[in-house]
């Protein structure tokens, strides 16, 4: 739709670049979507509804975590990571802080659409899918008239946020299952902090030097804080249960 409603090619080409690169913030929700069907249909299978809600929420905040440190980095240095493709990329930077927006809103949510599928709510899933295209379709021909390729960007992330967040309002409402607690408070807390210093190396440095310098720290202080603010004992059992997972996968694809 941005190919056919704005006319200049290396507008479309920014959005593409953009829209690649925010599509990255998304890998650990794909990542750790391998695990959780299989886990989540035997556990519902077999009545098994608190060690569902303690793994949907273990793995929706881990999701959300990962996410967090990549949104901020997509957020806070939009401009310099556009560079990389070409000067003149560097004018999608509110392109890609949209799009970044949108990608951590769904990476906050977790893995709720498969747990509707997983728990026979399947075609609720499919109008999930048709209300997404529907709508971003609709919101796209409306902002890009109006707003023209900012907001495609902004139709695109705000109807994703939106799609998503009404999936854990509907497996809340079916199961009864909710993927946030209290926990949540450490990564977003730990987000704040990385995001602010990672801002401040803005004044020290410019280009690649602040894309490594100013990522590498942002890693180690997001790192530090999460470590700082402790690991939970389910969280052990967690990665414990993932290792396992992914060793079982590589001894059977042998």
């Amino acid at each position: 739709m941005v190919g056919i409603f704005i006319s200049e090619g290396s507008t479309v080409g920014i959005y593409k670049a953009a829209l690649v690169v925010a599509g990255m913030l998304v890998l650990p929700l794909s990542a750790f979507n391998q695990i959780f069907p299989p886990v989540a249909s035997r556990l519902y299978t077999n009545g098994k509804t608190a060690e569902l809600q303690s793994l949907y929420q273990q793995l929706t905040r881990w999701i959300f975590t990962v996410a967090l440190f990549f949104a901020l980095g997509a957020i806070v240095y939009s401009k310099e990571i556009l560079f990389i493709f070409g000067e003149g990329y560097t004018d999608g930077s509110s392109i890609l802080v949209l799009f970044a927006l949108g990608q951590l809103a769904n990476a906050a949510v977790g893995p709720s659409g498969f747990l509707l599928m997983m728990t026979d709510h399947q075609y609720l899933s499919l109008v999930n899918r048709w209300g997404l295209g529907i709508l971003n379709v609709i919101c796209n021909y409306v902002f890009i008239q109006e707003f023209g390729v900012i907001g495609a960007a902004l139709a695109t992330a705000s109807v994703l946020a939106l799609i998503n967040f009404a999936r854990v309002a509907e497996v809340w409402y079916t199961e009864g299952l909710f993927p946030y607690s209290r926990r949540f408070v450490k990564p977003i807390v730990a987000g704040i902090a990385t995001g602010l210093i990672m801002y401040g190396f803005r004044s020290l440095f410019s280009g690649y030097p602040l894309l490594v310098v100013g990522g590498g720290v942002g890693f180690c202080v997001f790192s530090a804080l999460l470590l700082a603010a402790g690991i939970e004992e389910e969280d052990h059992e967690f990665f414990s249960m993932c290792v396992s997972y992914v060793r079982d996968a590589s001894v059977t694809h042998d």
